[in-house]
């Protein structure tokens, strides 16, 4: 621990005044204790019951899961490879207290970036496709974090005062009490939607127009709804028309997120371009002919 403090926060940061740090061996033991004393650095030791003790990094640890989350695979499996790319956004981003970024108060200047919006294109093909996964990353990640923040805000406001639903608005549907199947509940989506309110129950409760054959009752009580903000004034459409080929109802793919074989058949998790995830559905492969390239790279991906 000594070690990996140097040469990551020591050799380019300096001595700390002090160091906060939860009540783990390491952190508790007499060399640990010593060490501080002799470098002259305050430890501050937090308890799980009092998350208080470092509320800026259980602050900045809620804007890192949001942002896994916009990110992060179905599988949930590729987060350690995104890590950099929220640091990099972060130390960037103007702190609304400080009026400066992190680089700016630590380094004095913000560090230039300008490589990853770079759209001029090589005599290498393969560095303009990397070139480009970058850019895409990066753009979406500053969307992202910006997006953040505002919902945070909208969320904060939400708790504040209570919000009035009428018939035909679009709401969120909180997913706290939803079964999921995927690995980990924290990088889960926090909401799903919109719905539409088609129906008023009473005060406390709305039903909601969901997806055909969702297993979820249509009636939700408002301390799960919130209101769904619009980047346009006025939604017409929410889900996408289908086409109509050979008299059959034709659905784009958005991607494939999962597979699994039933009675040794596989069957791939399909995420549908424009519909919210209840609209999730498992299909066998002779019902994604107009996707194969994405079954091909989704194999790929997962080494299936």
């Amino acid at each position: 621990m000594a070690e990996l403090i140097l040469k990551n926060v020591i050799k380019h940061h300096g001595l700390p005044m002090d160091i906060v740090s939860d009540r783990g061996p390491q952190f508790t033991s007499r060399f640990w204790s010593a060490l501080c004393d002799k470098m002259g650095v305050e430890r501050k030791l937090s308890t799980a019951a009092h998350p208080q003790t470092d509320g800026q990094t259980e602050r900045m640890n809620q804007t890192l899961a949001q942002y896994l989350r916009a990110f992060v695979n179905y599988k949930q499996d590729n987060w350690s490879e995104l890590l950099h790319f929220a640091e990099m956004a972060m130390n960037n981003a103007v702190n609304s207290s400080t009026k400066r970024s992190p680089f700016e108060i630590n380094i004095g200047y913000s560090p230039n970036f300008d490589f990853l919006i770079n759209k001029e294109r090589s005599q290498v093909p393969s560095l303009d496709i990397f070139a480009d996964k970058l850019r895409d990353i990066w753009i979406e990640t500053i969307k992202n974090l910006k997006e953040t923040a505002q919902r945070m805000k909208r969320n904060t406001d939400h708790l504040r005062s209570k919000v009035e639903y009428k018939v035909g608005e679009w709401v969120w549907l909180d997913t706290e009490h939803l079964k999921r199947n995927r690995p980990s509940k924290k990088l889960d989506y926090k909401r799903v939607g919109p719905f539409k309110i088609i129906e008023r129950i009473n005060d406390n409760a709305f039903r909601l127009n969901l997806p055909e054959g969702s297993r979820l009752h249509d009636v939700i009580n408002v301390s799960k709804l919130y209101p769904y903000i619009s980047s346009t004034e006025v939604i017409e459409q929410i889900e996408p028309i289908p086409e109509m080929i050979d008299g059959f109802e034709e659905f784009e793919v958005e991607t494939i997120l999962d597979w699994k074989l039933i009675q040794d058949k596989p069957m791939y998790l399909v995420k549908w371009k424009g519909y919210s995830e209840l609209h999730n559905s498992w299909e066998p492969e002779e019902n994604l002919q107009n996707c194969l390239d994405l079954i091909e790279s989704f194999k790929e991906e997962f080494e299936i």
